[in-house]
Order: structure tokens, then sequence, then C-alpha cells
């Protein structure tokens, strides 16, 4: 893999309508914020981590020990005649709160009906919910292919789920999961366009395995003249917990060891060949790289904004 240094962006963030314009050479590309989410106890993303470890590192980073927030923040990108979203956010999926990605859409005069392609990463509700209304079920982008691995659609769609992991979550909370991803399989049917790891989805866009978080997780690799970009998903949560502790895994994830393996894989990849990425719930808008350090963990590299002179 090779990577290359991007020319610093001229608006490259509005910080006030939460859009982050990347810079990929050529390519217009953007992240754009859907919702936060706090997270309490941090215990839930250090799984069986004594209290007195995780309290003492987020104390290191400035950070209170009991609480976090994370984005969630879908990428958008204008790829070889292509409008390409990259997850949907949450939607109007929970009641009272309403993901803000159709506005930001808008802010950049592109209507639900001029996606073209979406690449999702999984099927959870905050990355499908925002692809389908919550009450009618009407599909939110009509024209879009939605590229989805095959090993998430099987899972999602078996009439028994072996959650694996997954446990110390509300009953309620695993139903309406499981209920959101067999909609949006079922509602998209006739748009989904099943892939295999390793498969070329546009040209210069290629899927890669990354599972464990759930079975069929997926990252996408973009190579361009701006160099090469890799979309990560949820392979990782919080860039202080899940790089400084590749071994820390969540709750929420369906097999722990095999998000721990595919993460440290990922992140020796990244480091080693310097590749920028994005994970979804970083910090927004969760764009950098990363680097090996002394004590065999690895450390966040954020992009620095870039303002008008």
């Amino acid at each position: 893999m090779s990577s290359a240094y991007p020319e610093p962006s001229k608006q490259p963030i509005n910080g006030r309508n939460g859009v982050y314009r990347l810079s990929l050479g050529e390519t217009d590309a953007w992240v754009l914020f859907d919702h936060s989410i706090w997270v309490e106890p941090v215990q839930q993303f250090a799984v069986g981590v004594p209290d007195s470890t995780i309290a003492e590192l987020l104390e290191h980073h400035f950070l209170p020990s009991n609480r976090l927030q994370f984005s969630s923040d879908p990428l958008l990108f204008r790829w070889a005649g292509e409008t390409v979203l990259v997850d949907t956010g949450i939607g109007t999926q929970l009641p009272g709160s309403a993901g803000l990605l159709p506005q930001h859409l808008a802010a950049l005069n592109i209507r639900p009906e001029e996606i073209s392609v979406v690449l999702m990463t999984h099927l959870h509700v905050d990355h499908i919910g925002g692809a389908f209304e919550s009450g009618s079920g009407q599909a939110t982008f009509p024209n879009a292919k939605f590229f989805i691995s095959e090993a998430e659609i099987n899972f999602w769609s078996q009439s028994s789920i072996d959650l694996g992991d997954v446990r110390d979550l509300p009953q309620q909370f695993i139903d309406f999961t499981i209920q959101c991803a067999r909609r949006g399989v079922s509602i998209l049917e006739k748009q989904i366009q099943p892939f295999k790891p390793d498969s070329e989805l546009l040209p210069g866009i290629t899927a890669i395995a990354l599972p464990g978080h759930t079975p069929g997780h997926s990252g996408f690799v973009f190579n361009s003249a701006g160099g090469e970009f890799i979309a990560t998903g949820d392979t990782m949560h919080d860039p202080i917990l899940h790089l400084t502790h590749p071994e820390w895994t969540s709750i929420g994830d369906l097999s722990r060891a095999k998000t721990a393996e595919t993460r440290r894989k990922l992140l020796d990849v990244l480091a080693r060949d310097r590749i920028r990425f994005h994970s979804f719930h970083f910090p927004f808008p969760g764009v950098g790289r990363v680097c090996a350090t002394a004590e065999g963990a690895y450390e966040f590299v954020p992009d620095r904004f870039w303002w008008d002179s």
C-alpha cells in the first residue's frame, strides 16, 4: 500500500454546520456529522479492564474517567461520476432525535435522489438507520445501489441469530438492533448489491473484510491521484482507548477476540504505510493517521485544520 501527503484544503472544516472537506487530490470528499453518543460508563468500551486502569489512561489525556462522547460521521465522495455515501447515520430510528446527515447533504446542494452508491460498513442502527424512514419504511436514497457484504446480510437474515460475545445489553436494545438490520435488508432488497471481501466495487474502490464488531463488518479502500484512503467503520471506537490498548473491546463486539485481532492487523498496516483513514466514531472529523509507539501501542495523529489566510 502507498500513501501521499495531501495539500491543505482551502476550507476543510466548517465547525458550525459539521461539514469537513477532505483533501484527496482532485476528488471532492467530505465528512458529515450525523449525531453524537454519550458513553457512560466507559467500561462498555473496555470490557473487563479495571476501573482504575481506565481512569488513569483517560486522566492522563485530561479526560473524565467516567464518560466519553463519540461522534458518528458518514463520508461523502464525488467519485468516478458517482455520488458515493459511506454509511447513512441513524436517521429517524430513535424517537425524539434524528440524524443530521440530510441537512448536511442539503447544505452541499445534494438531493437524496442524487446519491447513486451507498457503501455499508455494517448494519448496526447508527449506520443503516438513515437509509429508510422509521415509520413509512420509505427508502431515503431511492436511486442508490447499496453495497453490503454477503456475510453481513446473511448474518442478520438468519431466523435465529447467535450474538456471540454481546452480553450485558438490555434485551430491548438487542431486539431493536436486530429488527432495524432486518428491516433495512428487506426495504432495500432491490437496491442491494452483495459483495465478497477484496471486491472492486467501483473503479478505485475496494472492499476489505474487517470482521469482529459484526461478522460482515467491512472497510473500503479508496485509491486516487490523491493517494490511498481507508474508511474503517467501527474497527475501533475511540482513539485513546483502542489505539493505546488495541486489545480492549466493547460490549457491542460480536466476537471480542476477532475484533482485537482485526484491529491489530489494520493498525499495523496503517502505521507501516502511513495511510490516511477515517474512523466513524472518532472525534469529528475522525480523519488522520496512526504511528506506532515504543510501548507497542499506537497513537492517532488527526488531520490538522487549515484555514483561509
